[in-house]
């Protein structure tokens, strides 16, 4: 029966759209003959529908006198007169693409008419015979081929017989005439004696749209029938198809579960009933089936669950409250030891969700995880032993530095003792020697020992107030300690709109740039390097700032990760959220910088620094 219904349905579905095409064929049909018959109305015939009455306007401004005309040798007066000519429309339709013909009964003149052209037929019937269609309200005499007169008024004679066409401007809305309502238009005639304008014909055509008449409303209910069953249709249609769908992914989605899960159950709260969906072999363990579903699932785990997770996994499994733990969680889960299969993952997931009711059912799985627990497990203990050897080997080189400079340190006391004891020159050139060596020493076991801690994860950088212009003092001393003796010269380029203090580790960034410095240096023989420091206040009281070191050396690849003082430089950058930039160009040398953004301290122009 059902199949029946559908075929109909699909027949009706079909026939539909062809019914309304021929019913719409049909109205285009009669429509266009509809607008295509002419019609025409002789005089003001008010009996028909659609007429026409031409009357002389009755206002005394409508007629005056042509005084002193001249005309065939004599001087007469000419009499005018406004003529009006209103059409009534009656109907319901449109009157479209109509005209006015009159014939001429007296001897007269045309001066005027609006707002549309009139084709004038000049001297019928006699050798002189002209027609020609002009707009009287704007032309131009030069293009004026009738007889005329003109003395600031156009007057074109016409003489019984002749005929004057008026056809309506669109544009000024004489053209289409709506249904139901009336259109004057106005001509101006000069005449002798008398002027009779009985003789004039009216020719028209309705214009109906294809909405109108009676088969259009048929189309329509037919139509919309049409369109709200194929709407009908095609969401059945759909709905089975989602359903279809929904029930395929429900399929595939369990299927997967079945690699993911060792035992997956529908649990019916209302009813108190357990339905595996997967089951996989349990070896020792069973579950009684003629049980309600809370009663299978304590006996699981009562003899299942390892001693000390026994009460834990009854609790959490206690159907009577899963409904409300459940509360607006997709699921929730408990690991437990299985005494079958180690490590397992108890899930209670939430089904047939429904605003405002409580969970009827929710799907029971269990998952055994013991292999990922292990390898867990393993990577913790991995990860612990990694940082005990990096604590160790941090510790390690914390105590070689330790003992590599408290010699250090005995050295360069000695060797003052020597500088301000001694008198002799060349003693005293050693020791200002084996000075600047114990000072460098002193400063790599320092490297050393903080790329330890960087290492170990143990570095930390200050977030001090300091003065910009004092770090720059300190970059200008050490550039001038280390550069004694060589025959490189190092210059400062230092931005005036810095401000005066920021937030930040000053001992650490002085190390920094220090070995700019020297990486800078490193690359020349003679010459200059320039030291930069240029940078702006930005928004929410921050700054930020660009350091750096630009040699004229050669400019060859710099590998900046063969020097601890370097690889302890872009440690610290790092930490910083920086990083360190060498660009080399061949033979225009090597630019090092790092830019960094730091809290202002103090936002007073540093101005200019003289270094």
């Amino acid at each position: 029966m059902k199949l029946k219904h559908k075929k109909l349905y699909m027949i009706l579905l079909i026939l539909a759209p062809v019914l309304m095409g021929i019913l719409f064929t049909l109205q285009v049909l009669y429509i266009n003959d509809f607008n295509s018959q002419v019609y025409t109305v002789s005089g003001a015939d008010s009996q028909q529908t659609t007429y026409l009455d031409i009357e002389p306007r009755e206002d005394s401004t409508s007629t005056w006198l042509k005084r002193d005309f001249e005309w065939e040798g004599q001087t007469i007066d000419l009499s005018a007169q406004t003529i009006d000519g209103v059409l009534y429309n009656n109907s319901d339709d449109e009157v479209d693409d109509w005209s006015i013909e009159m014939d001429i009964t007296d001897k007269c003149f045309i001066n005027n008419a609006w707002c549309g052209l009139v084709t004038i037929r000049q001297y019928t019937g006699t050798e002189n015979e002209q027609t020609q269609t002009l707009d009287l309200r704007d032309y131009d005499l030069d293009e004026v081929k009738l007889d005329y007169f003109y003395d600031g008024d156009l007057l074109i004679p016409l003489i019984p017989g002749d005929h004057v066409t008026y056809t309506p401007s669109a544009k000024d809305s004489e053209v289409p005439v709506a249904g139901d309502s009336e259109l004057t238009m106005g001509v101006i005639f000069y005449y002798f004696d008398s002027l009779d304008f009985m003789k004039y014909d009216l020719n028209f055509s309705y214009h109906r749209s294809y909405t109108q008449g009676l088969i259009y409303p048929v189309i329509f209910v037919i139509g919309m029938m049409w369109i709200v069953g194929l709407a009908v249709y095609i969401v059945s249609l759909q709905l089975i198809k989602n359903a279809e769908h929904q029930l395929e992914l429900q399929k595939s989605g369990i299927a997967c579960m079945s690699d993911i899960y060792h035992s997956i159950y529908i649990v019916d709260l209302k009813n108190d009933i357990l339905t595996p969906v997967i089951e996989k072999d349990t070896g020792e363990l069973h579950r009684p089936e003629e049980l309600p579903a809370s009663q299978q699932i304590r006996y699981l785990f009562e003899t299942d669950a390892a001693d000390a997770y026994r009460e834990v996994a009854i609790s959490f499994c206690e159907l009577s409250t899963i409904a409300k733990r459940l509360g607006e969680k997709n699921s929730i889960a408990l690991e437990y030891i299985s005494k079958s299969f180690g490590w397992c993952a108890i899930r209670f997931f939430a089904m047939d969700r429904i605003p405002g009711r409580p969970i009827d059912k929710v799907l029971f799985t269990i998952q055994n995880i013991d292999a990922e627990k292990r390898e867990m497990d393993e990577i913790e203990e991995r990860i612990t032993i990694a940082e005990r050897e990096q604590r160790e080997v941090g510790a390690f080189l914390k105590s070689i530095s330790d003992e590599i400079l408290i010699p250090a340190r005995e050295i360069s006391k000695d060797n003052q003792s020597i500088l301000q004891n001694t008198g002799e020159e060349a003693t005293k050139a050693m020791a200002e020697k084996i000075d600047r060596s114990s000072a460098t020493l002193a400063e790599i076991i320092r490297d050393v020992l903080d790329y330890a801690r960087l290492e170990a994860g143990q570095l930390t950088i200050a977030k001090k107030p300091f003065s910009i212009e004092s770090l720059l003092r300190e970059m200008e001393s050490f550039a001038k300690e280390y550069t004694i003796g060589s025959k490189v010269e190092v210059k400062y380029d230092i931005a005036d709109t810095l401000p005066a203090k920021i937030y930040g580790d000053k001992e650490r960034l002085m190390r920094i740039m220090a070995v700019m410095v020297v990486m800078g240096v490193s690359h020349m023989s003679e010459g200059s390097i320039t030291c930069s420091l240029f940078g702006k206040a930005t928004e929410q009281g921050m700054a930020h700032l660009v350091f750096s070191v630009r040699d004229k050396g050669e400019g060859a690849p710099v590998d900046i990760d063969s020097h601890i003082g370097t690889r302890l430089a872009e440690g610290v950058l790092k930490m910083m959220g920086s990083a360190l930039r060498v660009v080399s160009t061949p033979g225009n040398g090597t630019e090092t910088y790092f830019e960094l953004d730091a809290r202002v301290a103090d936002d007073t122009k540093i101005g200019k620094i003289d270094i």
